[in-house]
């Protein structure tokens, strides 16, 4: 009788696991359920369409820096969404995050377009460390 190997389990933690199951056209149903469920805690407007975009941003210039986001989504309502999922925290986090979410708002007008047309741009990252110890009221268990 053959030996039966161990079932091998992958982590959706895994940053490539996290873009298979959310970052695809056939998910994108279950992608819109996951960001909505974290809207409706928030008290923000859900979500009725969601369109997965280019998570890819090489930047204007050849120096600067090239983006990968996890997943960049946005809705009927315009608004940009970039989730992100993190294993590990590390130096400069905090920095990284905000800098994804500055280039990802302003690279939505185009040269002479008016400013009146930005919408809003939302960063959701999931961490699997605690990031803020003493403020517990910005997490969501």
């Amino acid at each position: 009788m053959p030996r039966k190997e161990p079932k091998q389990t992958i982590s959706p933690l895994v940053d490539w696991a996290f873009k298979f199951v959310f970052g695809r056209l056939v998910s994108v149903s279950l992608t819109l359920h996951m960001l909505n469920s974290i809207l409706r805690r928030l008290g923000h407007e859900l979500a009725v369409e969601l369109t997965l975009e280019n998570p890819f941003n090489p930047g204007r210039k050849i120096e600067d820096k090239l983006l990968i986001l996890d997943l960049l989504a946005k809705d009927q309502s315009g608004r940009s969404f970039n989730i992100e999922m993190q294993m590990h925290l590390f130096s400069g986090f905090e920095s990284r995050t905000v800098y994804y979410l500055c280039r990802t708002h302003g690279d939505q007008l185009k040269k002479g377009a008016n400013y009146r047309q930005v919408r809003p741009t939302i960063g959701i990252t999931f961490v699997n460390e605690v990031l803020y110890p003493d403020k517990p009221e910005y997490e969501i268990g």
